[in-house]
Order: structure tokens, then C-alpha cells, then sequence
């Protein structure tokens, strides 16, 4: 009856209504109703948004007939779930398309900002639900689809991972059949379907989407266009998530040079494309390169987005890395907590990107010397990550990892045995026997066995690691090296002192000549190997490397580092590895 009455009373007081039925059953600011780009098709509502005498008198012709809550103090209506079915029963089919496209009208006339910005993130949450309850993606309007696009992104930073995949499947599948596959549209949106595969672990479903979509943007719009180099660059994460460093590294250049050539240096894509060729140059082994081209690109983020941009913040996260990959585990320290406390203050300690830099700040504060708080951090993270991804995603793997590492230098073997033990098995399933990942958890659980006495099963972990990233990353990769230096370990505790001393002094000459002559690996293995000359009766050589090497030491690390106090104590030096996130 209030229906009735209000269709002649006020026809576009009812049209608001009808229109507002595809919303949510949610508070539907009334920012909406102004700005609408086009008319609805509904003349008597038409009129209504563009008079605010108008749309006020209709407001309160709908309060009148308690048709639905409205909030004066936040601006805003709301309608109940029995309301919205009895309104939609009541639109006649053949203008059912049009009401809900009317919904869709509205619900894009509101101008929303990048989602990666966090100033805009409130304004997408209050959307969202009006957005996926409306199926705006259903929209026949390039601009309605538009705003869908971002909410796919603006989940990604959110931290949503499950609700923005499945939101873009269903963009995708609903796209690809209406627009084709060829769309750009459709095509933005696989790419980020992709995306989320890829962040959630699904490695294969996201190489095929992300292989499929370079290829139909390089038949469409040709190899300069910005979104075929974003297709490119997707590829090489891909790439790096089967351990194929290399390729990755190859494509991500090529991508950058395309992109500095065809949009110019200071383009977003250009900087996105610098970012993760980065990371390939980081997995590959040139930390130097990474960290200089880093350095650009946080420098140009900063400009072009602000210092607190997620991706900003997410540059300077790789450049803390490349500090430390790089030897400088004191400055590393210090710009990786700053960051942290940046990413907490910005979006939350429970957000993910935050856990993420807390594993990497784990890890900078154990290379620092600062076991007690790595310890505590790495295991709050791995607990986070198990949590929020389960037992088997890569972070939590990873994570996991790191304080099996955290483990055994407060001396708790048995429990370090234990979680390196699943670590090697976890990425051996998730990741296959040959990934490098697999193999650095496999060096990582030899120290462990060889501390626990295992001579043979730690020889024979680190062995077959140090030989698959031979064959893998090449013989100069610093991971390589790190394997190798653990394997005459393992040498040494068996009595094989003149095989140790043979494969430790290899290793320093290369330590030397590609990481440099202080970095805290180098000074690893030279200590390891003045340690060796004693073993074989070369004690005067083996004292003239071991003062060298601690007054080394104490330079770079500070003279309180645990690594200097077990030198000081007799003890070869082991070498950690991180597997960084690809």
C-alpha cells in the first residue's frame, strides 16, 4: 500500500527506491545521487538528481512511508532485505534492466581515487558491497566496468586476497563471454585474476592465465603498449615462482628497457617494471645492480606517488634487502625497522604487506646480531602468515624457515631439526626437488644436522645444494657460495681438513672477487679457512687470516655481534640463507 501511494504521490521518490533495491542491504551515502553522469531512463527520478529540492522531498516522502532508515547524521539511507525484494517484485521485467542500470549509474558517478592509496580506501569499503550486490560488472558502460576493475585492485591492497580473486574470476568469466577475451578490459582483469593466483600460491593457474594474455596483447596492441609490458612483467613473477631466475631476468629487462623507451622514465609502468626487475636481479645474484636501480626507483616513486604510497614503501622494502644482500646488515637493520614501523602506523600490524616486511625486519635483526628479537618476531610472523595462508603458501614456508634458522642459534637443535625438516619437505611438495628455494632449505637443515652430529646426511643435504645451484644459478651466485661454504663445514667435521681447505679457499677467492672482501660471507668462509690452515699444520698462516678476519669482522659488524664472539670461541661460521621473496 505505501508502494501505491507513493508512486502518485512522489513517481521519483519510488524510482530512488527501485533503483536503490540493487544495493546492498547497507548504508547507501547519498553522495551517490550527486554527480550522476547520465540519465537513467527514469524521467521523474532524471529530474529529481538534478534538483535537490527535489531529491530532499523525495527523501522524506520515503521516510514518511518508513520505506527505508534514514541517517541524517551520516548522510545516508538504508534498506532492508525484505523492503528490497518486495521493490524489485514490483519493477515491471521490461524495466528491470533499466533500474539496474540506473543502480550502476550511480554508484559510478562518484569519482574514486587510485586503491593502492589508503586515503581512498574507506570511500572503496563503503562501496564495495553496493558494487558486488549490484553486479556492476554486468554493466554494458566502459565506465561502470571501470570502477569494478579497481575494486579488484583496491582488495589487493586492502589485503583481501580471497574476496578480490574471487571477484575478478567472476569479472573474468562474465567479461570473456559478453566483451571477448581480446578486451582490454578483460584482459586487465585476467591479468590481476592472475595476480592473485599468484600471491595465494597457485603458481600454475596463474602462469597459464598470465602466458595467455601476453600473447593476445602482443597479437592486439603490439609490444609497446603499457598493458602488454604489465603482461610482461606478470609473465616474469611466474617465472621467478618456478625458480627460473634467469628467464625471469631476461623478460623483466626487457620489459623495463620497452617501457623507459615507449612511456618514458618516470611513468608508473616504467616503475613498475623497474621494481620487479629488481627482485629478478636480487634472485639472480647482482645486488649491487638491484640496489642502484632500486635506489632510482624509490627516488622517482617518491616523487610521482608520495613517500607513504604503498608502492613506494614496497620499493624501498626491496632496497632494504639489496642493503643487506650487499653486506650492510647494520644499515640494512636500521631502514628495515623504520619501514616497519611505517607499514604498521599506515595499514595495521595484521595487514599482509606488514607481516611481510616484519619477516624481512626477522631477518635483518638476526643479521644484525640481534638474535632475542629475531627470534620473537620471525616466530609471531610464521604464526601470522600459518594463520592467514595456511601451513604450505611460500611465505609461511619461508617464514617458517627463517625461524628454524632463529631456532638453532639459541641452540633449541631438536626443534630446529624438526621445522627445517618440514621446511626442505614443504617446498620439495609445493615447489618440486630442483627449485633453489628447496635447496636453500636444504643447506639450512645440513647446518643444523651437522650441529647435531649428522656429519654424513649434513655433507649429504648440502652437497646436493650445492651442486644443484651450480647447475641452477651458476657457480658466482653468492647462494651458491653460501651452499659451498656450509659443505666444507660439513668436511671438516669429518676430518677431511685438506678437502675443506681445497673448497673453502676456492670459495673465498670467488667471495672475494664478486661480493667483496668485507662482506660478512666473505669473512664467513676466510675465517673457516683459517681454521683449516691450523688443522693442517699451517698454524702461523691460519693465525695471520684468523686476526685479519676478526678485526675485519669487528668493522663491519660492531664488536659485540655473536658471529665474532663464536670466531672468538673456535667456531666455524655458518651461513643462513633467506629465501627472499620472488
Amino acid at each position: 500500500m505505501a508502494l501505491d501511494r507513493l508512486a502518485v504521490e512522489n513517481p521519483a521518490a519510488l524510482q530512488l527506491l527501485q533503483v536503490c533495491s540493487f544495493f546492498a542491504p547497507e548504508p547507501i551515502s547519498r553522495d551517490l545521487f550527486e554527480g550522476v553522469r547520465a540519465a537513467m531512463g527514469a524521467p521523474e527520478l532524471d529530474e529529481a538528481l538534478k534538483n535537490p529540492s527535489r531529491l530532499n522531498q523525495a527523501i522524506r516522502d520515503i521516510q514518511k512511508y518508513v520505506l527505508a532508515r534514514i541517517d541524517h547524521r551520516g548522510n545516508s539511507l538504508q534498506l532492508h532485505r525484505l523492503v528490497q525484494k518486495v521493490l524489485q517484485d514490483s519493477i515491471p521485467a521490461e524495466r528491470q534492466s533499466v533500474m539496474e542500470h540506473g543502480a550502476h549509474l550511480l554508484l559510478t558517478g562518484v569519482k574514486l581515487g587510485d586503491p593502492a592509496d589508503p586515503d581512498q580506501w574507506l570511500r572503496y569499503q563503503a562501496l564495495a558491497s553496493h558494487l558486488i550486490n549490484s553486479r556492476s560488472w554486468a554493466c554494458e558502460d566502459d565506465w561502470a566496468r571501470d570502477v569494478v576493475s579497481n575494486l579488484v585492485r583496491f582488495y589487493f591492497y586492502w589485503g583481501d586476497y580471497s574476496t578480490g580473486r574471487d571477484l575478478a574470476r567472476q569479472v573474468v568469466d562474465d567479461w570473456r563471454a559478453r566483451l571477448g577475451s581480446d578486451h582490454l578490459q578483460t584482459l586487465s582483469a585476467a591479468k590481476w585474476l592472475g595476480y592473485y593466483w599468484w600471491v595465494m600460491g597457485n603458481f600454475g593457474d596463474a602462469a597459464d592465465i598470465q602466458r595467455e594474455s601476453l600473447r593476445i596483447y602482443q597479437a592486439t596492441v603490439g609490444p609497446d603498449d603499457e598493458g602488454t609490458i604489465d603482461a610482461m612483467v606478470q609473465v616474469a613473477t611466474t617465472l621467478r615462482a618456478f625458480g627460473n631466475f634467469t628467464e625471469a631476468r631476461e623478460l623483466d629487462l626487457e620489459a623495463f628497457r620497452t617501457a623507459r623507451r615507449s612511456l618514458g622514465e618516470d611513468d608508473p609502468q616504467t616503475l613498475r617494471a623497474a621494481h620487479n626487475l629488481s627482485v629478478s636481479l636480487r634472485l639472480t645474484g647482482e645486488f649491487r645492480l638491484a640496489r642502484q636501480l632500486d635506489a632510482d626507483t624509490y627516488r622517482r616513486r617518491i616523487a610521482a606517488l608520495g613517500h607513504d604510497h604503498p608502492e613506494t614503501l614496497r620499493t624501498l622494502n626491496n632496497l632494504t634487502i639489496d642493503e643487506r644482500e650487499c653486506g650492510e646488515y647494520l644499515r640494512s637493520r636500521r631502514m628495515v625497522e623504520d619501514n616497519y614501523n611505517r607499514y604498521a602506523r599506515l595499514f595495521g600490524p595484521a595487514h599482509q604487506e606488514t607481516i611481510r616486511i616484519a619477516r624481512n625486519l626477522a631477518v635483518a635483526r638476526r643479521r644484525a646480531g640481534d638474535h632475542d628479537a629475531a627470534f620473537k618476531l620471525a616466530e609471531d610472523t610464521m604464526n601470522r602468515f600459518r594463520d592467514r595462508f595456511g601451513p604450505t603458501h611460500p611465505d609461511t614456508i619461508a617464514a617458517a624457515l627463517n625461524f628454524a634458522v632463529d631456532l638453532r642459534e639459541s641452540d633449541d637443535l631438536p626443534r630446529a631439526r624438526e621445522l627445517a625438516e618440514q621446511t626442505a619437505a614443504d617446498y620439495h611438495a609445493t615447489l618440486g626437488a630442483d627449485h633453489p628455494y628447496t635447496l636453500y632449505a636444504r643447506t639450512n637443515l645440513g647446518i643444523v644436522l651437522r650441529l647435531l652430529g649428522d656429519t654424513t646426511d649434513s655433507e649429504r643435504h648440502n652437497r646436493a645444494s650445492w651442486e644443484g645451484l651450480r647447475a641452477k644459478l651458476g657457480t658466482k651466485h653468492i647462494l651458491t657460495l653460501t651452499c659451498g661454504i656450509n659443505l666444507a663445514s660439513d668436511l671438516a667435521a669429518q676430518g677431511r681438513h685438506q678437502e675443506a681447505y681445497d673448497l673453502d679457499a676456492e670459495i673465498l677467492a670467488l667471495c672475494r672477487e664478486f661480493i667483496g672482501r668485507n662482506h660478512p660471507s666473505t669473512l664467513a668462509c676466510a675465517l673457516n679457512l683459517s681454521f683449516d690452515l691450523t688443522a693442517l699444520g699451517r698454524s702461523e698462516e691460519g693465525t695471520a687470516l684468523y686476526g685479519e678476519t676478526i678485526a675485519a669482522y669487528t668493522e663491519v659488524l660492531g664488536p659485540d655481534h655473536p658471529a665474532i664472539r663464536a670466531a672468538q670461541a673456535g667456531q666455524r661460521a655458518n651461513c643462513d640463507v633467506d629465501p627472499m621473496q620472488f
